[in-house]
């Protein structure tokens, strides 16, 4: 099996290295443009293998595993349209307390915190992450590229567009489909389908604005 590199040292990467960790999986390093945002646990456990653009490098590409380690949706795809173009490798990193249908269908690049639940039918696009307590309900479909903060909910045939991010405890109700680049604030709860690139905020959620992750569909 190949080594595994992160992409980001900040504090999403401590999550992911703590899932390397508990899934007895080799961490072969670390990619970050910034040091001085790196968290302490990263650096002085991880080897340091250099920044971002390392990832132009087909042969190095060739020899790792990777998994994106970071919050900001923008640089997410940017790095994940990145990596598609060297047919780079990913990994799915699952806690062993997360439950998953056998019928859910997975991406590449998923991770998938403690004791979150992703029922029958669901359907996960390339690079989601999920932190913990996160529910995603029967027959929901996440795009690409999404993250989910803790608690979030997606009952039962919801569903979301590639490059959203969604806050702790937010949720969509039954059969509400938010479009692609939606920034969805924390303890906000969607009530009915909305179009690309807002940023909702309330219980109902409302748009306040355009979200900063611009349509950048994959």
């Amino acid at each position: 099996m190949k080594g595994v590199v992160l992409i980001g040292g900040g504090t999403g990467a401590q999550l992911v290295f703590d899932l390397c960790q508990i899934l007895s999986l080799e961490v072969s390093g670390y990619l970050d443009d910034n040091q001085e945002n790196v968290a302490e646990v990263i650096s002085s456990n991880i080897e340091f293998l250099g920044a971002f653009s390392k990832l132009d490098d087909t042969v190095f590409v060739s020899q790792y595993s990777f998994v994106i380690a970071i919050h900001n949706i923008k640089t997410r795809s940017e790095i994940l349209k990145q990596l598609r173009s060297k047919n780079a490798s990913f990994i799915n990193l699952i806690h062993p307390t997360a439950i998953i249908s056998p019928s859910a269908k997975l991406g590449q690049g998923i991770i998938i915190n403690q004791y979150s639940v992703v029922q029958n039918g669901a359907v996960l696009g390339d690079a989601v992450t999920i932190e913990e307590q996160c529910s995603v309900g029967i027959n929901v479909t996440v795009g690409t590229n999404v993250t989910m903060a803790p608690q979030t909910v997606f009952t039962s045939n919801s569903g979301c567009g590639d490059n959203c991010s969604f806050g702790v405890r937010s949720s969509l109700v039954p059969n509400a489909h938010i479009g692609s680049g939606c920034d969805v604030l924390a303890g906000s709860l969607v009530v009915q389908s909305r179009e690309n690139n807002l940023k909702l905020l309330g219980m109902p959620a409302r748009a306040i604005g355009q979200s900063e992750f611009g349509n950048n569909s994959e």
